[in-house]
């Protein structure tokens, strides 16, 4: 089984995508591709931020041990007042799911 973690925001949540009643977005497009896949979309609430992600869904993305990952968020942030590209920027680096490199 090919564990998939999807965090973000509303565009991870698939909202604007509707299919059969519900949101659909491009995660579970991309999970359809993979071998035997699960998937867990972490995404909360349209509008999430950055703090969002790193606050509420990296735990629970590290706690699940997953083969892939993926981090699409940003979107809300820029339209907020007073947005400050600098302020987002990790600190030591890139940040990874693992310990891998």
């Amino acid at each position: 089984m090919t564990t998939f973690v999807a965090l973000g925001d509303s565009i991870t949540q698939g909202i604007g995508d509707p299919v059969g009643g519900a949101w659909r977005g491009w995660a579970v497009l991309l999970a359809k591709g993979l071998r035997d896949p699960s998937l867990h979309v972490l995404s909360r609430s349209c509008g999430a931020c950055c703090a969002d992600v790193e606050r509420h869904q990296l735990a629970r993305a590290l706690a699940l041990s997953p083969d892939a990952a993926s981090v699409v968020v940003g979107f809300s942030d820029t339209l907020r007042v007073g947005f400050d590209p600098a302020r987002h920027q990790p600190p030591g680096g890139r940040p990874r799911l693992t310990g891998r490199p």
